[in-house]
């Protein structure tokens, strides 16, 4: 049996602690445990920030980040009814012609449109993967369709089908949203840039919830 150590909550830790545990001479494997970038994405919006691994500050953190009171525009991504999506050209260029989008309607119908290419869906109360033809999409956009009082939520991308996570990470792909006035944007580069610290051979371990794992092997610059 494999014992872990190292397993960092990178919200706690500070270059110094690291410089106590870690080596100077040596790798070591590390498991950084932080916050899905999609909340970190919500709370960099929030004036007051709480402290997502603190006892006291943890479901205040989810609370803010994940849903909110209202349960709108706080979730990993919230989409309602003509909300649009922009994406980022430059990492669709594989063989598949499709990329996919894990949402869950909430047994919700809704349409995606994109000039004269559509098409219908409903994934009832339930997670789907839903292949769109990116050769099909005008401008590198897409756009949602549902009744005005609803939501459905995005939980993830893949650009191409042998894509492991759950968002495309370390390709730079990037994604615009936007409703009304409310903008978001979106750039999947490396998760957990420790730049102080020398690091290789990063792995995302799991980003499928509200937590994400990232495996590297680092030592002290």
């Amino acid at each position: 049996m494999e014992i872990i150590k190292n397993i960092f909550i990178d919200e706690l830790m500070t270059v110094n602690l690291y410089k106590k545990i870690l080596s100077k001479k040596n790798y070591n494997s590390v498991y950084i445990v932080s916050v899905s970038p999609m909340i970190a994405n919500n709370l960099s919006y929030k004036k007051k920030r709480p402290q997502c691994f603190s006892l006291t500050g943890f479901s205040k953190c989810i609370e803010r980040g994940w849903y909110g009171k209202n349960r709108t525009y706080m979730s990993d991504l919230l989409i309602k009814d003509k909300s649009t999506l922009f994406f980022s050209s430059v990492d669709f260029q594989n063989e598949d012609k499709y990329f996919f989008l894990l949402l869950n309607t909430y047994n919700n119908n809704v349409e995606i449109k994109s000039d004269n290419y559509n098409i219908k869906f409903n994934t009832k109360d339930k997670y789907e993967w839903i292949k769109i033809n990116y050769e099909k999409i005008k401008d590198h956009k897409i756009q949602f369709f549902l009744n005005d009082d609803t939501f459905i939520k995005l939980n993830g991308i893949k650009i191409n089908k042998n894509q492991k996570n759950y968002w495309p990470w370390q390709t730079n792909f990037e994604i615009i949203y936007e409703k009304d006035d409310y903008v978001r944007n979106f750039i999947f580069n490396e998760i957990n840039n420790l730049n102080f610290l020398d690091c290789k051979d990063a792995k995302i371990i799991d980003d499928k919830g509200s937590y994400s794992i990232t495996k590297k092997n680092c030592k002290i610059k």
